[in-house]
């Protein structure tokens, strides 16, 4: 016998149905019908059945206020190991190893490694603590094996680079002919500097801590294909150039297009680039455009219209290209013409959020403003303080024009790019707004 469910209209009913044959066809006989499914469960009929069930079977009824947790497990990796093999990291490990006086299964180790940084993304030290979390993973012995993984890996990092974009044709049939490089900065919790950790510029704020410069090759789907590091003092623009030289000449890659954020924007880096033979995405500077360009970027008449909410009527995203030219002086004291094209967005998504930040920051100006703030910068909350004159630091009201004027660029967002026809570079320049950069 066994509970059958049967539908009529809109209900679901439950039976009790004995199953028995007649000659070769199998017949079912209702021995109960217990009514619909919805009533059963509401009044607790049914739950109360099946634990008289278990009782006349001798079996234990175990609620969940009685269930206790025994063991957790990560599994997510198991998805990130897929795509490991269907690169070939594996084989590559094992080729690079060759020779190698390593007697630990280095593959595990670096495999580990890798799946705890993305999913936990803590020291060393704790991946060691935590495999026990981690699903299926061959236990490590000791902390120094994860040590030695990772010299392993910078020995032998351009050989494991080479041959893994070898290896990504093959998994990726689209073939590479734009690249991305990307510069960024790690910072430290640090203030002791070396060869690698120095002060330098920091895109996020952290001027009193080391950092390391990195630059990163990616194709135009996201993934990466190389990268390199450089001192946290590094100047962005020759280090990026030979690097970029570096790395195409690596991987035989026939375009290169620099994107970066507004820490490279400068006109001297722009030469570099220039003269090395690359283009460049990078977001652009609006406020300190000259007074005529600002004009023309502020102007919402020739803006044109991608999006509009479908509720209210009003637009959400909006944009234009506006050409910007400026002379320069570059190193060798040679005067110099800049002749880009200059992408302005507005977002009414990103209007909200300048709006919202700017409230924030005015509540502590306001704050500071009571306390009698003596400024000593005008960066932050300080930047809506009005002092008597310049050679005063002492706040004496809040500066109100500077609100309003703060307020029109709400929204606006901008993408400077090396001025070119090619159809590749607008696509490339398609692909850096879509992903984000």
């Amino acid at each position: 016998m066994f509970i059958k469910t049967t539908k009529s209209k809109n209900h679901t009913y439950l039976q009790i149905v004995e199953s028995f044959r007649e000659g070769k066809t199998t017949r079912h006989k209702v021995i109960a019908n217990l009514g619909r499914l919805d009533h059963l469960l509401d009044s607790g009929y049914l739950q109360s059945m099946g634990q008289k069930l278990l009782s006349l079977n001798n079996t234990p009824c175990i609620g969940a206020e009685n269930l206790q947790e025994t063991a957790r497990f990560c599994y997510g990796h198991l998805v990130y190991q897929k795509v490991w093999e269907q690169l070939g990291i594996g084989e590559i490990i094992k080729k690079c190893a060759k020779g190698t006086r390593i007697k630990f299964d280095l593959e595990e180790v670096i495999f580990y490694c890798v799946i705890h940084r993305l999913l936990k993304s803590k020291s060393k030290r704790q991946a060691f603590k935590d495999q026990e979390l981690f699903y299926g993973i061959k236990r490590i012995k000791g902390l120094q094996e994860i040590y030695r993984s990772l010299d392993f890996l910078s020995a032998k990092k351009q050989a494991i680079e080479t041959q893994l974009f070898h290896n990504r044709k093959g998994v990726y049939a689209k073939p590479i002919e734009i690249a991305f490089y990307d510069v960024t900065n790690y910072h430290f919790e640090s203030n002791k500097s070396d060869s690698l950790r120095e002060f330098g510029f920091s895109k996020a704020g952290k001027f009193n801590e080391v950092q390391v410069v990195m630059g990163l090759f990616i194709d135009s789907t996201g993934r990466p294909i190389g990268y390199d590091l450089f001192a946290g003092n590094t100047f962005d623009g020759q280090t990026m150039v030979d690097a970029l030289k570096m790395l195409e000449r690596q991987f035989n890659i026939r375009k290169v297009i620099v994107v970066a954020d507004k820490g490279l924007n400068s006109k001297q880096n722009f030469h570099l680039i220039r003269q090395a033979g690359y283009d460049y995405i990078v977001s652009a500077r609006l406020k300190s455009m000259p007074k005529e360009l600002v004009q023309k970027i502020l102007d919402t008449n020739d803006m044109e219209t991608k999006a509009v909410c479908e509720d209210t009527g009003e637009v959400t995203f909006s944009w234009k290209v506006l050409d910007y030219e400026a002379n320069y002086t570059d190193a060798n004291n040679n005067e110099q013409k800049l002749q880009d094209k200059l992408l302005v967005t507005w977002s009414a998504k990103r209007a909200a959020k300048d709006s919202k930040d700017r409230e924030r920051q005015i509540q502590k100006a306001k704050a500071k403003l009571a306390n009698g703030a003596d400024l000593q910068n005008k960066k932050g909350a300080n930047r809506f303080l009005k002092t008597a004159d310049n050679t005063h630091t002492k706040a004496i009201e809040i500066d109100q024009k500077r609100i309003v004027e703060d307020t029109k660029w709400d929204g606006y967002y901008g993408i400077q790019f090396s001025k070119t026809t090619r159809g590749r570079d607008r696509n490339a320049l398609k692909c850096f707004v879509r992903k984000g950069f």
